[in-house]
């Protein structure tokens, strides 16, 4: 229907009332004279307010355009963002991948080539995987440390968490500990601690028990610290900071099949994160 023939539109109003008029002119020249001058008025009125509300259609409509081209510039420029942060991502994937893989084979390069140099104090913590054992999977019970944490490691083994618990306070409370000692002590509450789902106490004593392993310059076990520093990284979801870590404890042959396991555990889910997951990232504390 055409705009000026819609109902209540100005000109239809107009025609309308003319031939109203034109029969009154018929019957009484000066009363079609007297109603004509208002109503001139009248519909010169109704035609502003139709203009007037016509302008604001029209520039809601040019609005609402405006908008919507917006939108769409703004949508293309999100998919070449998203594409190119999905091709970032890859290109830092494949970095790290690599990354981690020469670092994994120059630590057992080194290791395997000269292991007193690679670990100056290896003798002193050296131990027998025919006379290891593991605990609860993850704990590496060695013939060195029986004196020390025999009752914790067996207590720990039966499950009674909280006389391992006190066992290992009392040992940490000992003012004659040698600093290798207390590391593997503080591993072990580790261990103790993240089995009871304590993650983020777990993760400061394994944390502590690095910073004395580095101040013994005790290569093979700083490695060992960072195998259940991984661990507690792992059950933490940070997947990144676990694989690194599992990197860095490729040194100990005893542990390397639990390190290779657990590495690969942490991979898969790592690469499973959506690409801009900030978990993907590795944590400043490596750096």
């Amino acid at each position: 229907m055409p705009s000026c023939t819609r109902p209540g539109h100005p000109a239809t109003i107009s025609r309308a009332f003319g031939d109203y008029l034109q029969s009154i002119r018929q019957l009484s020249p000066d009363y079609s004279a007297t109603i004509s001058r208002p109503f001139g008025n009248y519909l010169q009125s109704i035609q502003q307010l139709f203009a007037m509300s016509e302008n604001a259609v029209r520039e809601t409509l040019e609005a609402v355009k405006r908008v919507v081209a917006e939108r769409d510039m703004l949508r293309a420029k999100l998919n070449v963002a998203s594409t190119v942060i999905e091709e970032e991502q890859r290109i830092i994937n494949h970095q790290y991948s690599l990354l981690s893989e020469a670092h994994s084979r120059l630590s057992q390069l080194l290791f395997h080539s000269n292991p007193e140099a690679a670990t100056p104090q290896a003798s002193n913590h050296k131990v027998s995987s025919s006379k290891s054992d593991w605990i609860n999977v993850t704990w590496l019970s060695v013939p060195a440390n029986k004196a020390l944490l025999g009752p914790t490691e067996e207590a720990f083994r039966r499950g009674a968490r909280q006389e391992a618990l006190n066992a290992i306070s009392a040992i940490l409370a000992r003012e004659d500990l040698r600093r290798a000692e207390r590391v593997y002590a503080k591993l072990l509450l580790s261990e103790i601690l993240r089995s009871a789902g304590n993650l983020t106490v777990s993760l400061y004593h394994t944390d502590q028990a690095l910073e004395i392993a580095r101040g013994l310059d005790d290569y093979r076990l700083c490695s060992i610290v960072q195998f259940y520093r991984g661990l507690c990284f792992l059950h933490l979801n940070r997947y990144t900071d676990a694989s690194w870590s599992f990197i860095q404890a490729s040194h100990t042959e005893d542990y390397q099949e639990q390190v290779d396991l657990y590495r690969n555990i942490a991979e898969k889910e790592r690469q499973a994160m959506h690409p801009t997951d900030p978990r993907r990232e590795l944590s400043d504390i490596f750096e």
